[in-house]
């Protein structure tokens, strides 16, 4: 062999070396990209990093705004963010990821974790497909509106030692029978009628599948009937503060608040999920009452 068959032998040898070493980076890569869509930990809807819906301050408006943006589903582009930063957007920049990571983490969390993956969507989607309105009006007379905090998960003692199951709207005038109860979605009746804890209440299946509860009414709307349709924003009754007894009617056990749930049936039994990002979203959806 001459010399410089030699040469293009040797050449040829080290541009399959380089070839061989980018494939190999290449593959090291995609494992371990492949194998890193979902860390350690608890990836249901039962999990309490599912149910603490920790969006954060504009994170659920922010979401919608940039699917429009991207042209992504919402609700899918919620499971992408959610499980790449742990279930927390309390401090994530959602506009600082492009369409294109977006989407590759999209279709590798698909590929290696289908069910998982759809069993979020879905219930996204249950939860966020018929929000319009925030269940309390505010008043055209100026009245002095509601307040509220981040309370879902806390103690309750009432019956036993439990934990709080929603978020607890306060009246800032401390008068049962003065603020008016809105529709949050439309829906159906489930449940209407006193219950021990929470006096008279309403519970409203919404056309996807959440169940919206609302708790310690001091009355109903009178074309409110189980089994019958509401539209979001329909009148169902008076804030108030009912409940804490077998005793029907009972009232003064608390200050005047509507208690407010929302539950997926996914199970046997209701999974309840944080409502107070979702109210703090629904905030810019209010509507204003003459009262």
């Amino acid at each position: 062999m001459d010399e410089k068959s030699v040469y293009n032998v040797k050449n040829i040898y080290i541009a399959l070396c380089l070839v061989i070493c980018i494939l190999i980076s290449v593959m090291q890569d995609y494992i371990v990209e492949e194998y890193s869509a979902l860390p350690e930990g608890d990836y249901t809807i039962t999990a309490s990093r599912f149910r603490s819906m920790d969006f954060g301050e504009n994170g659920i408006a922010s979401i919608f705004e940039y699917s429009d943006e991207i042209n992504m589903n919402p609700y899918e582009l919620m499971v992408v963010l959610m499980i790449d930063n742990k279930f927390d957007l309390q401090n994530v920049d959602i506009h600082s990821y492009s369409k294109t990571e977006l989407v590759r983490f999209r279709n590798k969390i698909i590929r290696k974790y289908p069910n998982e993956f759809a069993q979020f969507k879905d219930s996204y989607k249950s939860i966020f497909s018929n929000l319009s309105y925030f269940p309390v009006p505010k008043s055209t007379a100026k009245r002095k509106w509601v307040e509220y905090v981040d309370s879902w998960g806390g103690t309750r003692t009432y019956g036993g030692e439990r934990t709080h199951e929603g978020t607890d709207v306060m009246a800032l005038e401390n008068t049962r029978g003065i603020y008016p109860i809105l529709s949050v979605t439309s829906g159906t009746i489930a449940n209407i009628g006193w219950l021990e804890q929470g006096g008279y209440r309403i519970g409203i299946l919404a056309e996807n599948g959440a169940y919206l509860y609302y708790a310690h009414m001091a009355s109903y709307a009178p074309d409110i009937k189980e089994g019958g349709s509401v539209v979001a924003g329909q009148f169902l009754g008076y804030m108030g503060d009912t409940g804490y007894s077998v005793v029907e009617g009972t009232t003064g056990k608390f200050d005047v608040h509507l208690h407010f749930g929302i539950y997926l049936n996914e199970t046997a039994d209701e999974i309840s999920i944080n409502p107070y990002w979702i109210l703090r979203y629904l905030e810019n959806k209010t509507l204003y009452y003459s009262y």
